[in-house]
């Protein structure tokens, strides 16, 4: 097994930008996974009528992509109060715009930045999760935050920002693939996405199998220790502030050598060797989100073989 790609996960390669608007900076950053390419702002297509968000279309390889802005997110008054002040630059920086073209589940969609930087690799246990006050509020769009030398830069939650404009990331069928009954079962739920949490809470419910819900892996990894031998199944995502998912698996199982419950590692990072070695090192199987006829013909293996 290839140790370094494996223990590679503890780090998350992001991509920082920034958004200004009358003298005004806010830092963000994007999953490098969730990128499939970033290009200047030069030759577009304007799109007929107003379809908000989106300003215009652009092309990638042959491929039409849906651009929008995100510039009222800088009026956030939660993120006002949260950063205390938003600094204001001394004098108007040139800004060279860029399109950050974006790849979920399949559907291309693209971020207009004033500024864009060189790719880093944070660790993991630097991401902090947002403040508890914010994870009712429909118009911020934080999943993590990453301190800096004298600022915050948020980690822009593309997949909750979609949404709110309609867009559907999975759906959870009214319809079962199985009758098996799995109302005795019990599974723990890993996630740190609202979006993600909602989703597998409604496909569990479907098939009435109980579930307890952790926001990141430090939080899982206390209620895997905390109720042994309690649950059936571990679904888990792979990065999260604290601990990643991976992470947690391996300190759970060597805490709980004699039995431990299978593991699902439910991601949206495609990766053919990080899926050979979670199976080669036995941690679990991976699937990428949201596919729930994949996930639930997983789960209905895992269930029957037990």
């Amino acid at each position: 097994m290839n140790e370094k790609n494996i223990n590679e996960d503890k780090n998350i390669l992001i991509l920082p930008f920034s958004i200004i608007n009358e003298n005004q900076e806010i830092n963000f950053c994007l999953n490098v996974q969730k990128i499939s390419s970033v290009i200047e702002l030069d030759k577009f297509t304007q799109i007929p009528g107003e379809i908000k968000p989106f300003k215009f279309i652009v092309d990638m390889n042959s491929i039409p992509v849906p651009v929008l802005e995100i510039l009222h997110l800088q009026a956030s008054s939660e993120l006002k109060n949260y950063a205390n002040e938003i600094p204001k630059l001394k004098k108007p920086r040139k800004t060279k715009k860029r399109i950050i073209i974006c790849n979920i589940l399949n559907i291309y969609i693209g971020i207009i930045a004033d500024q864009t930087k060189k790719i880093q690799m944070q660790k993991n246990e630097n991401i902090l999760p947002p403040p508890q006050i914010w994870e009712q509020s429909k118009d911020l769009f934080v999943s993590g935050l990453i301190k800096e030398k004298d600022c915050y830069r948020y980690i822009f939650d593309i997949e909750k920002y979609i949404i709110s404009f309609g867009f559907n990331p999975g759906e959870v069928a009214k319809d079962k693939i199985t009758d098996y009954n799995f109302s005795e079962k019990k599974a723990l739920i890993v996630e740190d996405s609202s979006v993600y949490q909602l989703l597998l809470k409604k496909l569990m419910e479907k098939y009435e199998i109980e579930i307890d819900l952790a926001k990141n892996g430090k939080d899982g990894l206390d209620l895997l220790l905390k109720n042994q031998n309690k649950y059936d199944l571990i679904i888990s995502d792979i990065e999260m502030p604290y601990m990643n998912g991976i992470d947690m698996v391996r300190e759970y199982k060597r805490q709980n050598k004699e039995k431990s419950a299978p593991v699902i590692f439910h991601t949206t990072i495609s990766n053919a060797n990080l899926e050979r070695d979670l199976q080669n090192e036995k941690l679990g199987i991976f699937l990428e989100k949201f596919e729930e006829k994949h996930l639930m013909e997983a789960i209905i293996n895992i269930f029957i073989r037990k």
